[in-house]
């Protein structure tokens, strides 16, 4: 490859598609592996996830479409990615010390002994870990033995680590902190990571990119920002924090990215929102305006709705309260430490800015 010329992405999948039996497990799949990114791949169990992991790292052949590696434009195909992939059960040695475990990739590819143990003694050091080199996988906890584990990985070079649920044997209070290990030694190895997992909230703070997959297709895909702040569906808004949802109807469409909506659960109001894609005239959608945007005012304030507090529960910094409308529809709002005051059955206002409220398709 030329060295001036970055590749776009290091690997892509093309329209890809897998069937398990007359099952169809992914659906049509487009996605770019970016070199030295990290990629978030979120969405309900049984979406395809581990899947499309094993397609990307070759184990699998799709039943159509292609995965292609990186291309620089004027030149071939390379031939050849090494990706580095670890499963759940991490698949270390447990008749070799952890200084053996490290060093395998390097056997395998016929590295001499000595510089063997040289590169994996650096690389246990240069990860924080190197005091396990001479121990054994069974004498170690399950995050330590996740740390060997992604040490190994990295030392075969690869282009692209996959890492499936890497914090699942994890104590809570440790996730936080084996992320931020997880980035510097992701940092330092430039290598573009693919993270599948559960928690929804860390891989927001740590990937450049999500993508999220629901029975076997592609949702949407994005920065975290972006698919917070504008979520095509009403799923992806709920699945990646909590959401107001309520159905509507289009009364204007001004073709500039918003639109004019009737919503009966607001008493008929309308509303004003963003939209992802053109909505007609006469379209239901529903409308996604997340708690911490709604402002909760006393009542009698003039221009918002009132409402009925149903509810009221602390949240540290922030009041979280449950309120009913005039035609019983239920909204949560995040409000301000003062709103902890307020009681059950007390009336209040509420307003949502236009601006971060954003229509779906239903």
């Amino acid at each position: 490859m030329a060295a001036d010329v970055a590749p776009q992405h290091v690997l892509r999948l093309d329209r890809v598609s897998f069937r398990r039996g007359s099952r169809e497990v992914l659906r049509e799949v487009t996605l770019d592996l970016r070199p030295g990114e990290r990629l978030g791949l979120i969405g309900p169990s049984g979406a395809g996830k581990t899947t499309l992991l094993r397609l990307l790292a070759g184990l699998e052949r799709p039943a159509s479409g292609v995965v292609q590696p990186a291309v620089v434009p004027g030149e071939r195909s390379a031939d050849g990615i090494r990706v580095g992939l670890l499963f759940q059960d991490l698949g270390l040695f447990p008749h070799m010390r952890v200084r053996s475990n490290v060093a395998f990739p390097l056997l395998a590819r016929s590295v001499p002994r000595d510089a063997r143990r040289r590169r994996a003694t650096e690389a246990l050091v240069q990860a924080g870990i190197g005091d396990f080199a001479d121990r054994f996988p069974g004498s170690l906890s399950g995050g330590e033995r996740q740390r060997v584990a992604i040490v190994r990985t990295l030392l075969s070079e690869p282009s692209i680590v996959l890492l499936d649920e890497p914090f699942a044997s994890l104590d809570p209070h440790l996730v936080g902190r084996f992320a931020e290990w997880l980035e510097d030694l992701r940092s330092r190895a430039e290598v573009c990571m693919v993270l599948v997992t559960h928690d929804v909230r860390l891989v927001m703070r740590w990937a450049d990119r999500l993508a999220i997959l629901v029975d076997g297709a592609v949702e949407q895909v994005g920065s975290p920002t972006e698919l917070y702040a504008r979520p095509r569906t009403a799923f992806v808004a709920t699945f990646l924090g909590e959401a107001n949802v309520v159905d509507a109807v289009v009364i204007e469409a001004t073709g500039a990215g918003s639109v004019l909506c009737e919503v009966p659960a607001l008493e008929g109001r309308s509303v004003r929102a963003s939209v992802a894609t053109d909505m007609a005239v006469g379209a239901r959608c529903r409308l996604v305006i997340r708690p911490e945007h709604l402002a909760v005012g006393n009542a009698g304030e003039p221009g918002g709705l009132t409402c009925e507090v149903a509810g009221v529960g602390f949240a540290g910094r922030s009041a979280d309260l449950l309120l009913t409308t005039g035609t019983g529809a239920s909204l949560r709002t995040n409000a301000g430490p003062a709103d902890l005051t307020r009681s059950t059955g007390e009336k209040v206002t509420v307003r949502w800015p236009p601006v971060q409220t954003h229509a779906v398709a239903p």
